[in-house]
């Protein structure tokens, strides 16, 4: 329908409406800072199925959360090559050792971008592990709903909005899939990734990224890094004293507007929602060994058999849900930080992401660190 989808700044590119579009009338603008979604006037119909299928236009009932899990893995080398505690890694095994099908965030050949890949063309290695930027979700949706009638197991794992589109676009819950999301602190721009790349890349004096990784623990599980390979270079550094790192950790300037006011963090649609386990240290029955822990919430029945079913492969300590609740991100609409978020986006078209970063006044590295600590600290002894 002809000017009936949401504008940019309420756009999570969840994916639902360029799947379900029966005339093929939506793609996605991959030229701008962040994707948009971009319709051919010529080919739309004006059918309105896009607007209709919209989960933030047409919110879908949330799930009910059942169960909340400290969780590890208990294969160390599993954990150690995982974000957290080694849980996802479980849950795509069982389902492909039941004859099933993964779906989840996978890089390009060149590391330039992110898209949502299924296990049939990539391993599950690559499907594993965070990537920092938004994705594309690409026709995954169509391809899930082929698989579902074909009475094939899929499991997919994608952002929170990602899966509301998903289910907003298959109209009913199949008992052979099962969805997964996570934690989510917004999604960064891909264009300030592919700057940043390109900024390692020329900084190593390398020809080709070969590895990108957001979660390696060098310095162990709680202290973010971030390593990209390059050739036979390496570079390696602390989150906070890493450009597109600091951008995204500490003031969320590179995120999707939309994130701002996200209706998702808090109100997921998925059957199992995972995330760090960060407040460990008020939990005495659950011992921290500084390799990672997983949070794991069950939001539904179905989640909670698949939970029930990982018992030889994963150590689960029961938790209270309010204290789960605490590592969820909730995402309200900072007035001030959007403000700033903004004026960065502005800078970063005019002069480019890593000038942006250099002429914008950040907090130092220094001083987010004493605040980040003393909070935590503050936390712990309560």
């Amino acid at each position: 329908m002809k000017n009936s989808i949401l504008d940019f700044e309420k756009c999570a590119n969840c994916g639902a409406c360029y799947n379900i579009c029966p005339k093929k009338a939506i793609t996605l603008n991959e030229n701008n800072l962040y994707y948009e979604l971009q319709v051919d006037n010529d080919k739309c119909i004006s059918c309105g199925i896009c607007k209709q299928v919209c989960p933030v236009n047409s919110p879908i009932k949330n799930q009910k959360v059942i169960n909340a899990y400290g969780a590890i893995h208990n294969n160390e080398e599993i954990v150690l090559r995982s974000s957290s505690g080694g849980v996802f890694s479980a849950i795509a095994q069982y389902v492909i050792d039941n004859g099933g099908i993964v779906y989840g965030a996978c890089y390009s050949d060149d590391f330039k971008n992110v898209n949502i890949c299924s296990s049939e063309t990539h391993t599950l290695e690559q499907i594993c592990r965070s990537k920092y930027v938004e994705s594309r979700v690409n026709q995954s949706f169509l391809e899930v709903k082929e698989k579902l009638h074909g009475n094939k197991l899929v499991l997919y794992c994608g952002a929170p909005c990602q899966i509301a589109g998903l289910k907003r676009f298959l109209k009913e819950d199949y008992d052979n899939l099962i969805t997964c999301d996570f934690s989510c602190g917004g999604l960064p721009s891909h264009k300030m990734y592919q700057e940043y790349l390109s900024y390692i890349k020329k900084k190593l004096r390398a020809k080709s990224i070969t590895e990108v990784n957001f979660r390696p623990k060098i310095y162990g599980w709680e202290k973010y890094a971030i390593k990209i390979k390059a050739s036979n270079k390496v570079y390696k550094k602390w989150a906070f004293a890493d450009v597109y790192f600091s951008c995204f950790l500490k003031q969320r300037l590179s995120i999707r507007d939309y994130c701002y006011e996200c209706s998702f963090s808090n109100n997921h649609y998925s059957d199992i929602i995972l995330a760090d386990l960060w407040k460990h240290n008020s939990i005495s029955k659950i011992k921290n060994d500084h390799k990672g822990i997983s949070l794991v919430i069950t939001n539904s029945y179905k989640g909670e058999e698949i939970i029930n079913n990982l018992n030889k492969t994963v150590s689960f300590t029961v938790l209270d849900k309010e204290e789960a609740s605490y590592n969820l991100t909730d995402r309200l609409l900072n007035e001030k930080l959007f403000s700033e978020h903004k004026d960065f986006v502005v800078k970063s078209q005019k002069n480019g992401f890593i000038k942006a970063m250099k002429t914008y006044k950040l907090e130092s590295s220094f001083m987010f660190c004493c605040r980040h600590y003393v909070k935590k600290f503050l936390r712990k002894d309560r």
